[in-house]
């Protein structure tokens, strides 16, 4: 019987957490420029987070958790980031981690799902800053033909990530009924 609430509560915790909606799946960071990044954040999640680049596959990262920046606001919901040294590295695989800010040895806070760094041009639609180079939070996403459809597919999944936490919540609060 006490198992039942501390599931409950974990499953609850789970669900309300940061959510990182791109880079991921189909969409993929390009070898050109800084790249961009969004996320969803619960009220319950720290202000601020690490930011870092993984991929098992040492052929294609031979060095794993590159950090590509400190200290994130993670109120904001997107950021940009500039390329690690050496470059972003071409290949699959890759993920997106976001890490308490103190150590990254800490624990993920949020784990983006596989996405790839092709060659190409850098990601569509971003306005750099006035004064140059853009820093973690100077993302301007411009709403084009072909960002319609990657703004959608983050729609679908923050309302189908918001269900889930209701439902999470809502089986919380029936197993303390019981």
């Amino acid at each position: 019987m006490f198992s039942q609430p501390i599931l409950a509560l974990a499953l609850a915790a789970f669900a309300l957490a940061y959510n990182i909606t791109s880079p991921g799946d189909s969409q993929n960071w390009t070898t050109v420029g800084p790249q961009s990044a969004t996320w969803k954040r619960e009220s319950t999640d720290p202000l601020k987070f690490t930011a870092v680049l993984t991929n098992e596959n040492r052929s294609v990262m031979p060095e794993n958790n590159q950090v590509l920046a400190r200290s994130v606001d993670g109120t904001t919901g997107h950021a940009q980031f500039a390329a690690p040294s050496g470059g972003w590295r071409q290949g699959e695989g890759f993920r997106l981690n976001f890490c308490h800010d103190e150590h990254i040895s800490d624990g993920i806070l949020a784990q983006s799902n596989e996405f790839a760094i092709i060659d190409g041009v850098g990601s569509e639609g971003i306005v750099p800053s006035p004064g140059g180079a853009p820093e973690a939070q100077d993302l301007d996403v411009h709403t084009t033909e072909k960002s319609n459809g990657a703004m959608a597919r983050g729609a679908f999944e923050a309302a189908k990530d918001g269900l889930m936490g209701l439902m999470g919540l809502m089986g919380f609060l029936a197993l303390m009924s019981v």
